[in-house]
C-alpha cells in the first residue's frame, strides 16, 4: 500500500511546515522563502512535472545549480512521488546524458543553465523550467504517495572505467537514517544550517532534510562568504555547519579561523575525507561553543554510516596518524574486516558493512563485481577503506585500501608517510601520492604550510620512517586541489587527466586571485574581471571550419583549458584535457547601419559582462557577428584570471592563422616550444628573490595615501553609478614623431617619455610633489613565452620626486632609472601590497592606491584577416584597411575591463594604447563633471607639447604648474601629500 508517510522527505518537510510555517525554509541569492511559500511552490512545480510527463514520472532529474530551482526542485520531485536524480548543469553534456539515460529520467526540472545543458545532450525529455509555462490548474493538492521499497534517490559516483556508477537508495534506507539522526541531535526551528555542498553530493541531503525536519532555515554559503565567514555566520545566525575537512584548511589560509570568530555554532559536522586532529583544534578555537562530529559513509551506505563526537572544549583523542576516528557504525548495522587476502580479519583491514542503509546494488549490475561480498548468508558492501578497531566498537580510518603501494619490494602505507610529514612543525597538512616512474614506483609528498628546504624535510622523515619509504620529491602547495565534492583531489596530485599545476602559475596570479572573489552569485559586479578585443575579417566564414580552427587553438594553448578547482587567496589550477568552447554566432547583415551599431554595441557589452564559472570553465568565449556576406566581426573575451592584455590579440592572431590553414590558404600553427603550465612553474621565484623584492618595494613606496585630491560630487538621485564616460586625449602627428625622435636621442623609449609627461602633468594639476604612477609589464621573460596565452602580467610602481626647479629632462631621466629598478623587482600587486603594508586586507585590496591609471603596451597585430580564403572566397579578396574597424570597434571597447573595477570608487582613470598612441580619460559622470575630465585631457596634451618644445625648461615654467587652493571646476582640493598608483592587470 502506498502512503505519503512512506516518503520520509515529504514527511520531514511537512513536519517543519507544521512547526514553523512562517519560518524561512530557504535563503539563497537574496531571496527568502518561508515554509508556507516553499510548500505551495513545490506543489505547483510537482504538478507541472506530472503534467509535462503525462503522469507521475518514475524519476525526475534536477538539473540546476544552488539556487531556488535546485533546492525546491529536489522538494518538488519528492512531492511528485518520483525518484530524485540531482545533476550539475555545468557537467559536460556527454556525462549528463549518460546519467540521464542510466537513471531513466522521465522528466527534468531545470534552471536556465540546466535547460541549455539538456539541449546539448540531444535528449528529448519532458522539461519544466519553474519560471515559465506553469498552469495553476496543474497544481497538486497534496504530495503524491510512494511505496516503502521504492527508490528515493539515484546518486552517481565515479567509476573506474570512466563511466559514472548510479547508486539507487531506497526510502527504507532513509527512514532508518533519519530516525537515528533525530535521536542523536537536537536540531530545532531556531537553527540555521550553512549549506556548503553541491546538491549532487549525498551530504547535501543531510543539510536539507535535517533542517527542514526541524523547521530550521537552509542558507547556502557562496564562495565570497568564506573570506569573512565570521560576518556571514553572525549576520545569518548560523548554528549548524557541515563541510568537508578541506574547508578548515581553506579558511585557515584565509585567516578566517580567528579565536571566537564563530561563537554561534552549536553543531559542526565534517565528512568526505580524513579529519585531522589539528584541524579540529583550530576549528574549536574559532567555534568554542560547538560540538564537532566526524562523519563517515560512502554513497552506497546512504550518506553517513559512522560518527565520532568531540564535545565542546574536549581535545581530540585516540587519533591514528593524526586523523580523528570515524567512530562506531549506526545501530542496526554490522561490520566485517578483510585482510589483504580477502579473509576475515580481527583488528585491522578493509571495512565491509551490511545493514538497512546499504544500497541494493548499482543501476548497472556489472558494477556490483568486487564491491559486494557474500559472506555468512549476508550481503556486504566493501568500502575499499582500511580501518583499525580501537576502543570498543570505535573505528580509526587508515586510508584507502588502494593507498598501500609497493616501493622497492616494501609495502608502504601512504597514510603513515602523511603523518610523518605532518609531524614537521612547519607543515599543516600532507598528502603522499605514488606515481609510475619508468616501471618503478616514485613517491611525492605534497604539503601545505611554510615552504621547507627539501633536504631538511627529507632529513626529518629519515628520522621517522624506514629509508626505503621516504619520498624522493616534495612539493609545497598553498592549498590542495579539490574535486567537485570539495575533497582533496588525489588523482590530480598524482598527475592524472586534468592534473593541476602544483606551483604558483605566475607572479601576477596572486593579484588575480584576489579578483576571483568577485565571482559570486550575490555580487552584482561579478562580470568585471574580463579582457576583450574585437577585429574584422573581410571574408566569408565557413562555420564548421571556423569551429575546427577554434578547436586547434584550444588544443595548442593549455591556458584556454584551465579551470580553478577552488577559490580563495591561492586557488588551485586544473588543466582539463578536453574543454571545448562553442562559438557564439550573430547575424546583423540585414540590419540598417544605425541599428547595427546599437545591436553590435549591445552584443559586445553582453559578451564583456559574461560571468564565467571558474570551477567548470571554459573561461573564455568567442563571438562571430556577420556584418555582410563577406564581412565579420570576431570578438574574444577571456576571464582575466587566465589571460593578460597581450594574450587577447595573440589569440586573435592564432585564430586567423588556424582558419587560414583550415581553408587551405596557409600553413598550420607550429607547435609551441612549451605551454603556460611549464613556463609558469619555471617562473616561481626563490625565497631570496621574494625577500629582495619586498625590501625594494618597502623602500620605494610610502605608507597609505589620502586619496584622489578632488572629492566626488554627490550623485543625483537615481544616477547609474556603474555608467562610464570617456574623454579622448589627442596626440598630434608632430607630437608622435617628436616623441620618437627625442626617445632615440635620449636612449630611452617613447613610453618612458609619455610616462614622464603624465607625471609632470599630474604634479602641475594637483600640486603633488611626489607622484607614484603604476604601470604593468608583460612578464614574458622566458624564451617562447611571447607565443603563449596566459596571465603573466606583473606590476611596476614608479615613485618620482618632482621639484619646481627640476628640468623636464631630469624628470624623464629619473623616471627611466625608476623603471629600470622596478623592472628588476616586478611583482604581483598582492606581493607588493603585503610588502608595503603587512596588514593588507584582500577584501579591501587598495592599501596605497588612490588613482588608477592603465598604462599598457598592446601587442602588434590584432588578428585581422588579410585576404583569407574560405570555400566561397579563393583568397584573392582585398584586405580591409587597418582603419576600417574603427567605425564600430570603439563601441565594443568603450568600457574596458579595467574600468569596471572602479565602479564603486568613481575616480577618473587614464588608459593609453601606445601602439596607436591614443588615450582616454574614463570616469563616472555621476561623480565627476565632464569639465573636470576635459581639463585633465587638455592639460596632459599641453604638457606633452611643452616637453617637446623645450626639454630643458624647468618644471615651474610649465603652463599648469600653479599652487592653488581651488581645484578645476570649483571642486575643493585635499592636502598635497598624496600618491597616485595603478592597480591594473591589463
Amino acid at each position: 500500500m502506498s502512503t505519503s508517510d512512506d516518503n520520509v522527505f515529504v514527511t520531514r518537510f511537512r513536519r517543519g511546515l507544521q512547526v514553523a510555517p512562517l519560518n524561512p525554509a530557504l535563503c539563497v541569492a537574496g531571496r527568502t522563502l518561508t515554509y508556507e511559500q516553499a510548500d505551495r511552490l513545490a506543489l505547483r512545480w510537482a504538478g507541472g512535472l506530472v503534467a509535462r510527463a503525462g503522469g507521475r514520472p518514475a524519476a525526475v532529474a534536477v538539473l540546476a545549480g544552488r539556487g531556488v530551482e535546485g533546492y525546491l526542485g529536489v522538494l518538488a520531485a519528492h512531492y511528485a512521488g518520483a525518484t530524485v536524480v540531482p545533476l550539475q548543469p555545468d557537467w559536460p553534456a556527454a556525462r549528463a546524458r549518460q546519467m540521464l539515460e542510466a537513471a531513466r529520467a522521465g522528466a527534468v526540472l531545470a534552471d536556465a543553465q540546466g535547460l541549455a545543458k539538456l539541449a546539448e545532450t540531444g535528449l528529448d525529455l519532458p522539461v519544466l523550467t519553474p519560471d515559465t509555462g506553469l498552469c495553476r490548474s496543474d497544481d497538486l493538492d497534496q504530495p503524491l504517495p510512494v511505496t516503502g521499497d521504492a527508490t528515493a534517490y539515484v546518486l552517481f559516483t565515479s567509476g573506474s572505467t570512466g563511466r559514472p556508477k548510479g547508486v539507487p537508495l531506497p526510502y527504507s534506507a532513509f527512514r532508518h537514517y533519519f530516525r537515528l539522526l533525530d535521536e542523536r541531535y537536537d536540531f530545532h526551528a531556531g537553527d540555521a544550517f550553512a549549506q556548503t555542498m553541491e546538491l549532487n553530493f549525498d551530504c547535501a541531503i543531510f543539510d536539507l532534510f535535517c533542517a527542514w525536519g526541524a523547521g530550521a532555515a537552509v542558507l547556502p554559503v557562496p564562495p565570497s562568504a568564506y573570506r569573512d565567514l565570521a560576518r556571514f555566520a553572525a549576520e545569518r545566525a548560523i548554528s549548524v555547519w557541515f563541510s568537508t575537512p578541506s574547508s578548515i584548511a581553506f579558511l585557515r589560509r584565509l585567516g578566517a579561523l580567528r579565536a571566537g570568530a564563530l561563537p554561534g555554532l552549536r553543531w559542526s559536522f565534517f565528512a568526505g575525507e580524513a579529519l585531522l586532529a589539528t584541524d579540529v583544534a583550530d576549528w574549536q578555537v574559532a567555534a568554542p561553543n560547538t560540538v564537532v562530529e566526524n562523519l563517515y559513509g560512502p554513497t552506497e551506505l546512504t550518506v553517513t554510516i559512522c560518527s565520532h563526537r568531540i564535545d565542546r572544549g574536549a581535545v581530540p583523542d585516540s587519533s591514528v596518524n593524526g586523523v580523528v576516528p570515524i567512530g562506531a557504525v549506526h545501530d542496526g548495522h554490522e561490520t566485517l574486516l578483510l585482510d589483504a587476502a580477502g579473509q576475515p580479519a580481527v583488528g585491522e583491514g578493509e571495512l565491509c558493512v551490511t545493514g538497512p542503509q546499504m544500497t541494493p546494488g548499482y543501476l548497472e549490475p556489472a558494477d556490483d563485481r568486487d564491491r559486494f561480498l557474500e559472506y555468512g548468508d549476508r550481503r556486504w558492501y566493501r568500502t575499499g577503506d582500511r580501518v583499525r578497531r580501537i576502543a570498543g566498537d570505535v573505528l580509526a580510518y587508515l586510508g584507502r585500501d588502494d593507498a598501500q603501494v609497493q616501493v622497492k619490494g616494501r609495502r608502504v602505507e601512504l597514510a603513515e608517510i602523511d603523518a610523518a610529514v605532518r609531524a614537521h612543525p612547519a607543515v599543516q597538512d600532507a598528502v603522499t601520492v605514488a606515481r609510475d616512474a619508468d616501471g618503478s614506483t616514485a613517491l611525492t609528498a605534497f604539503y601545505t604550510g611554510t615552504p621547507i628546504p627539501p633536504m631538511e624535510l627529507s632529513a626529518h622523515l629519515h628520522r621517522l620512517l624506514p629509508p626505503g619509504v621516504v619520498p624522493g620529491d616534495f612539493q609545497h602547495l598553498e592549498v590542495f586541489p579539490l574535486n567537485a565534492n570539495r575533497k582533496i583531489d588525489r588523482i590530480a596530485l598524482a598527475g592524472g587527466p586534468g592534473a593541476p599545476s602544483v606551483r604558483s602559475l605566475a607572479p601576477s596570479q596572486e593579484t588575480i586571485y584576489e579578483f576571483a572573489w568577485s565571482y559570486s552569485p550575490e555580487d552584482p559586479g561579478a562580470s568585471g574581471v574580463n579582457v576583450m578585443s574585437w577585429t574584422e575579417w573581410p571574408v566569408r566564414i565557413d562555420a564548421g571550419l571556423f569551429q575546427r580552427a577554434v578547436d586547434d587553438v584550444v588544443a595548442r594553448q593549455d591556458s584556454l583549458r584551465m579551470v580553478m578547482v577552488d577559490l580563495g587567496a591561492a586557488p588551485t589550477i586544473r588543466f582539463v584535457p578536453d574543454l571545448p568552447v562553442t562559438v557564439g554566432w550573430w547575424d546583423l547583415a540585414d540590419e540598417a547601419e544605425p541599428s547595427r551599431i546599437e545591436r553590435l554595441t549591445a552584443i559586445g557589452d553582453g559578451v564583456w559582462r559574461r560571468e564565467f564559472d571558474l570551477r567548470k570553465g571554459p573561461l573564455w568565449t568567442i563571438t562571430v557577428v556577420r556584418l555582410a556576406s563577406d564581412r565579420h566581426a570576431i570578438g574574444v573575451c577571456l576571464c582575466h584570471l587566465i589571460a593578460d592584455g597581450w594574450s587577447v590579440n595573440l589569440l586573435l592572431n592564432e585564430l586567423a592563422q588556424a582558419y587560414r590553414h583550415r581553408v587551405g590558404a596557409g600553413p598550420a600553427l607550429p607547435p609551441l616550444r612549451t605551454g603556460f603550465e611549464q613556463i609558469a612553474a619555471l617562473q616561481e621565484p626563490r625565497e631570496d628573490v621574494r625577500t629582495a623584492r619586498a625590501e625594494f618595494w618597502r623602500s620605494r613606496l610610502s605608507p597609505p595615501a589620502d586619496g584622489f585630491p578632488f572629492p566626488p560630487q554627490a550623485p543625483p538621485p537615481g544616477a547609474d553609478l556603474s555608467e562610464r564616460a570617456s574623454v579622448p586625449v589627442s596626440f598630434s602627428r608632430a607630437a608622435t614623431d617628436g616623441l620618437a625622435k627625442l626617445a632615440a636621442r635620449k636612449r630611452t623609449t617613447r613610453f618612458i617619455l609619455l610616462l614622464a609627461c603624465y607625471k609632470l602633468w599630474l604634479a602641475g594639476w594637483t600640486g603633488w610633489e611626489r607622484v607614484v604612477v603604476g604601470t604593468t609589464t608583460h612578464g614574458r621573460r622566458l624564451p617562447g613565452s611571447e607565443q603563449v596565452v596566459g596571465q603573466f602580467t606583473t606590476n611596476l610602481y614608479l615613485a618620482t620626486e618632482i621639484s619646481p626647479q627640476d628640468t623636464l629632462a631630469e624628470v624623464a631621466r629619473r623616471v627611466h632609472q625608476e623603471m629600470t629598478g622596478a623592472m628588476r623587482h616586478a611583482a604581483s600587486f598582492t606581493e607588493i601590497a603585503r610588502a608595503v603594508n603587512p596588514d593588507f586586507d584582500a577584501v579591501r585590496p587598495w592599501p596605497f592606491l588612490n588613482l588608477y591609471d592603465a598604462w599598457f603596451q598592446a601587442t602588434a597585430a590584432n588578428g585581422e584577416m588579410a585576404g583569407a580564403a574560405s570555400p566561397e572566397n579563393d583568397g584573392t579578396s582585398r584586405a580591409a584597411p587597418r582603419g576600417s574597424r574603427a567605425a564600430w570597434a570603439g563601441h565594443l571597447s568603450a568600457c574596458p575591463g579595467e574600468m569596471r573595477k572602479w565602479a564603486k570608487r568613481g575616480e577618473p582613470g587614464f588608459i593609453l594604447d601606445q601602439t596607436e598612441l591614443t588615450g582616454n580619460f574614463v570616469y563616472c559622470p555621476a561623480f565627476y563633471p565632464a569639465e573636470l575630465v576635459s581639463e585633465a585631457a587638455h592639460g596632459f596634451s599641453a604638457t606633452i607639447d611643452a616637453f617637446l618644445a623645450d626639454p630643458g625648461q624647468r618644471v615651474e615654467d610649465l603652463p599648469r604648474w600653479v599652487d592653488r587652493s581651488v581645484a578645476p571646476t570649483g571642486l575643493p582640493t585635499q592636502p598635497r601629500d598624496v600618491e597616485v598608483v595603478d592597480d591594473t592587470q591589463s
